[in-house]
């Protein structure tokens, strides 16, 4: 059997979810990596599908995030890995912190500038 060169896509998927997971719980990679024993660049291969998370491994992110294994391993709701990428940001959840303590008249004001915000580009 000839095996493709690249991350497998269970990998990636898994990466993904540990990436989202711990920018919501606001933690760096050299915080997780510290919990965890290991270098930021190890969290960086784990996000990025590079390297395999033993099971072992898995339920010690699970711990330190304070999620279920399950929880890691749950299929996103979106099909969309580009839009789960750009809202997985410290960023991004500055910003939907704040548009939720937005009025409905406001939000609207919001997303109307942003629109043309990005219509200049």
């Amino acid at each position: 059997m000839n095996r493709a060169k690249g991350p497998d896509e269970a990998d990636v998927f898994l990466g993904r979810r540990l990436r989202s997971v711990r920018v919501r719980r606001g933690l760096s990679q050299t915080a997780l990596g510290d919990v965890l024993g290991v270098s930021f660049q190890q969290i960086q291969r784990y996000e990025t599908g590079t390297h395999r998370i033993k099971v072992s491994q898995l339920q010690r992110l699970a711990v330190a995030l304070a999620v279920s294994m399950t929880d890691l391993l749950e299929a996103p709701r979106t099909n969309s890995s580009e839009i789960t990428d750009m809202i997985d940001t410290p960023i991004a959840l500055r910003l939907m912190d704040a548009f939720q303590r937005l009025t409905s008249r406001e939000r609207r004001c919001l997303a109307a500038l942003a629109e043309e915000m990005a219509a200049r580009r």
